[in-house]
């Protein structure tokens, strides 16, 4: 009974930690979602959050998440932690993914930087951010 009483509080722990691969929609400053074919794409921003959350939803399957991904960093640095500041701008929806500027401030002493980006999306499939291009 004691072995039991101990997994039943292990497994308590675990579920009411608080971790969790979920989204706090209260934190939401901004969600917007657009349908591609059979699925829809949505991205969600946070409050005192740097990061882009993207998502992927079947409405067939009562709008199950089939994937999300949290993108908090650019290259090898973090965008909460190793710039000034970042944020992501001019999000729109495309058939292959979502594309947006990435405007960065380093900590550094230096001007600010705008990067073209983009994120594919094939079916549930939320690929690695991409940003080829920097605009001055």
């Amino acid at each position: 009974m004691f072995k039991e009483l101990k997994l039943v509080a292990f497994c308590s722990l675990f579920v009411f930690s608080g971790l969790s691969w979920g989204v706090d929609y209260g934190k939401a400053s901004k969600i917007e979602s657009a349908r591609q074919g059979d699925i829809v794409v949505r991205y969600i921003k946070e409050y005192g959050s740097s990061c882009l959350i993207v998502q992927v939803l079947d409405p067939a399957k009562d709008w199950s998440i089939l994937g999300d991904k949290k993108f908090c960093s650019y290259g090898s640095k973090s965008l909460m932690t190793d710039v000034s500041y970042a944020s992501f701008e001019k999000i729109t929806f495309s058939p292959d993914g979502i594309h947006f500027n990435l405007s960065v401030t380093p900590l550094a002493l230096s001007e600010d930087e705008l990067h073209v980006c983009f994120i594919p999306i094939k079916g549930a499939e939320i690929k690695d951010l991409e940003c080829p291009d920097l605009k001055k």
